[in-house]
């Protein structure tokens, strides 16, 4: 694992394809860190070192030429003292590998491999970047897959003391190679392996007559559903031809939660030329993981034709970050300065909205644990507009996402530019809180500064991606709260029955859409609904308990027994004001019993359609037993 200290990364290095017709120089792997080890660093360590690493084709889609002419590093920065210069010699070999298979003994790592340079190397004296490009004594014959880079080193000296130079790195792949360095043992044959590999430089002739490369696909990572907008994809298109190509078609296809297409035509690019495809509004409702691919139609070199960039649609969270990928980097700002600094994301609002808090991805760095990190909104120029609640970093919380809300909801305008961060406080012992995932090309949108706000600084050199994260308020889903009874008596059962979403959680702990409850007073029930997309809100619902004092008092509690109309209309009346549960019996003037109901309704119609003209009584009993009669004319 490597750890950056951010005060000291605005090295500047070759990330990704220069075109510079007719020759091609390109960095592979891309650089996303940095080594003292992995080459000649000027120092008696690397006075003999022998290495071999594998440079994937994945990495490689921008080298169109076939010609490999030159080979060398990009460096952050020289020696301390002295320039020192040793004898080199370098080796490579055509693979279709993924993984590297060369093992970890030198000899046998050469089986296959061409002679390609030989001649010295010149670790130079400096703190500025600056690259080393060697021509090949015999130039080679690139076939389009994979590259093995092998090399010998031995050097007289003298040497460097103190400061060894550095150079541009990837980590990205599990022990992508092996080193042997020695101070005194004449070519270390026994090599050790590492994920660090050179991010070397490969310059070639340029060959290609029709060659279309897509880079730089950006799309947001994660997409809040609550803010209700489209967001545009755009993606980068470079002509690799030696001349210039018109008419160039360029798709855009997402699939998964959410399906949408586009095309884009880009009239005519010169050769070596790049320009910004920017396709049309992009709006997804669906929650669910999108795959974004963007692609130009195959020609000499089709395995830099696509692009593919994964998109989580949420509730409620944006970020710029990809929503997968393995947080392996520890960034931090070390010990140095005064109160430390904050690594931010930038963006701008695409709709006016709420926010609630920040998410940050911890790194599993051993020194974090123990130390106070805390969220922060920034404007555009680096003002702090809040903070949020500072949190203890506890070893569970290692690899992982932790929430950071605000005090109080932050509302952001939109069309304005904003940066969300993250703060690390000054300690003792150094450590670096803030977990990253490698990326290539560099994104373009993280920043540092002062803890207390203040300039920005890009860390456009640093090849990662920060998990920082929005949080915004939702409204989803809109949640009801129907009763059975608007209005019941101390313990009377009452059913309340929610509705809007797909799945409810009460306060009493229930998980159904319908709860019964028997309140004793007036009480408020909340449940939280959730919705298909993953979107989560509350309703709170307040039950009315009234005092059900008796049948004769009820007028003193504003609801009074009423029998309308009286005499009845076509043989029907109803009665009214009813609370509770009662029995309702229904009398002639004799006494006799026509019929009876239970009633757990606030009204119930006496329907007397077969019954003869003349006086009848209601006679109304509640659950405690009191008696209500009622007199009325029934007219048919």
């Amino acid at each position: 694992m490597k750890k950056f200290t951010l005060a000291v990364i605005a090295a500047v290095s070759i990330a990704g394809s220069l075109v510079a017709q007719p020759n091609i120089t390109l960095q592979a792997p891309p650089a996303n860190s940095s080594s003292q080890l992995r080459a000649p660093n000027g120092m008696i360590d690397t006075k003999y070192q022998n290495a071999c690493y594998l440079v994937r084709a994945s990495e490689l889609t921008s080298l169109t030429g076939t010609n490999i002419t030159h080979i060398g590093f990009s460096l952050v920065d020289g020696t301390g003292s002295v320039p020192v210069t040793g004898n080199f010699t370098v080796y490579l070999q055509n693979a279709a590998d993924v993984t590297y298979n060369k093992g970890t003994n030198f000899t046998n790592a050469l089986t296959g491999m061409s002679t390609n340079y030989v001649g010295t190397i010149t670790m130079p004296v400096g703190t500025a970047p600056s690259t080393i490009l060697l021509t090949l004594t015999t130039p080679f014959v690139y076939t389009g897959g994979a590259i093995y880079v092998a090399f010998s080193h031995d050097a007289a000296g003298p040497f460097d003391t103190a400061n060894p130079s550095t150079i541009d790195a990837n980590n990205s792949l599990t022990n992508g190679g092996a080193t042997a360095a020695s101070s005194i043992t004449p070519n270390p044959n026994t090599m050790t392996l590492s994920n660090f590999r050179p991010a070397f430089l490969f310059q070639a002739v340029n060959t290609a007559t029709n060659e279309i490369s897509v880079t730089n696909l950006k799309a947001p990572g994660k997409v809040a559903q609550s803010l209700n907008t489209g967001h545009s994809i755009t993606v980068d298109v470079k002509n690799g031809s030696v001349g210039t190509l018109t008419n160039i078609a360029v798709g855009l296809l997402v699939t998964g939660a959410n399906n949408f297409t586009d095309s884009q035509v880009i009239p005519s690019l010169a050769g070596g030329a790049a320009t910004t495809v920017t396709f049309a509004t992009f709006n997804p409702q669906n929650s669910g993981l999108n795959t974004i691919s963007v692609s130009v139609l195959p020609d000499q070199f089709p395995n830099n034709n696509t692009a593919s960039w994964s998109q989580s649609v949420t509730c409620s969270t944006y970020a710029g970050n990809p929503p997968v990928g393995t947080y392996s980097g520890s960034i931090g700002f070390g010990t140095g300065g005064t109160g430390l600094g904050i690594v931010s994301a930038r963006y701008t609002q695409p709709v006016t909205a709420d926010l609630k808090g920040i998410r940050g991805a911890i790194s599993t760095n051993a020194a974090t644990p123990g130390n106070l990190i805390y969220g922060v909104l920034l404007d555009q120029a680096g003002a702090v507009l809040a903070t949020t609640q500072t949190v203890t970093i506890g070893s569970t919380m290692l690899g992982s996402y932790v929430q950071f809300d605000f005090p109080s909801l932050q509302n952001i305008a939109a069309g304005t530019v904003y940066h969300i961060g993250l703060a690390q406080t000054q300690n003792a012992t150094g450590y670096y809180p803030f977990a990253s995932l490698p990326a290539s090309p560099a994104p373009t949108n993280y920043f540092s500064c002062p803890i207390a706000g203040g300039a920005y600084v890009s860390l456009v050199p640093l090849s990662a991606h920060f998990g920082i994260e929005a949080v915004f308020t939702s409204t989803n889903p809109v949640l009801t709260v129907t009763p059975s009874k608007t209005v019941i008596c101390k313990g009377e059962p009452v059913t309340l029955t929610a509705s809007g979403g797909v799945s409810y959680v009460w306060n009493n702990n229930a998980t159904t859409a319908a709860v019964v409850v028997s309140p004793t007073a007036t009480t408020g029930y909340t449940v939280t609904g959730t919705d298909a997309n993953g979107c989560v809100n509350s309703k709170t619902y307040t039950q009315t308990v009234a005092p059900c004092l008796g049948l004769t008092a009820n007028a003193n509690d504003g609801q009074e027994i009423l029998l309308f109309p009286n005499p009845a209309v076509n043989g029907k009346t109803t009665v009214s004001g009813l609370e509770g549960t009662n029995t309702v019996s229904l009398y002639n003037v004799l006494g006799q019993l026509i019929s009876t109901q239970v009633v757990t309704s606030e009204s119930v119609e006496i329907n007397l359609n077969n019954q003869p003209s003349g006086n009848y009584l209601i006679k109304i009993t509640n659950n405690y037993n009191q008696t209500k009669t009622l007199k009325f004319l029934n007219q048919n």
